[in-house]
Order: structure tokens, then C-alpha cells, then sequence
């Protein structure tokens, strides 16, 4: 109570103060401006400065990252590769590729089956 009292003593002795003398209040006032913008630019700076240096760490933890993936992609790739290849070998040898071996069998099968019925 005794807090709320004392403040609003204080806001009506300051509006008071600046009736009376208001040209003073303006001249504190303009030397005051300068002052709190520079300390105010100065705090943003430096603020400002801590978050561009943690955008950087991050883009380069980014790139560290994407480098990566990129190397296991070529990876996969090559395991593909030779996954490939070694179908092809693997048909060359048998003779006869295996997708069309079981085409044949398929062929094989409905003809047996259209002279059983016949």
C-alpha cells in the first residue's frame, strides 16, 4: 500500500516538474536520446552478432551432414552396381535370363492345360 502511495506521489510531483519546467525537460531529454540509442545499437549488435555466429555453426554442421548423406548415396550406388552386375553374370552363365525362364514355364503350363481340357 505504502509502494502504491509513493508512486503516485511521484508521477504527479514528475508531471508537476515537467509543466513547470518543461524546456529543461527537453533539454535532458535531448542529450539523453543519443546517449540510450548508441548503448541500445550496442546491446542489439552484440546480440545480433551471437546469432549469426550460431547460424554459421549450424550451415557448417549442415554441410558436414549433406557431405555425408552424399557419401552414402555413392555408396549405395556402387553396391547397387555390383548387385547388377552380378545378375548379369549370373544369367550369362545359366544361359537363359530369368525372367524369361519363367515366361516359358508360364507358355509351357497353358498349353498343358489347354489340352487337358480339349
Amino acid at each position: 500500500m505504502k509502494i502504491g502511495i509513493g508512486g503516485t506521489i511521484l508521477i504527479v510531483l514528475g508531471i508537476l516538474g515537467a509543466c513547470f519546467w518543461h524546456l529543461d525537460v527537453f533539454i535532458v531529454l535531448k542529450g539523453i536520446f543519443p546517449i540510450l540509442f548508441i548503448l541500445c545499437g550496442g546491446l542489439l549488435l552484440y546480440l545480433g552478432y551471437g546469432e549469426i555466429k550460431e547460424i554459421i555453426t549450424q550451415r557448417k554442421t549442415n554441410k558436414k551432414a549433406s557431405a555425408e548423406k552424399v557419401d552414402q548415396y555413392r555408396q549405395e550406388i556402387e553396391n547397387l552396381k555390383k548387385e547388377i552386375e552380378r545378375l548379369q553374370q549370373k544369367e550369362v552363365q545359366e544361359g537363359i535370363p530369368s525372367w524369361m525362364s519363367k515366361d516359358i514355364d508360364l507358355k509351357d503350363s497353358d498349353e498343358s492345360i489347354s489340352k487337358s481340357v480339349s
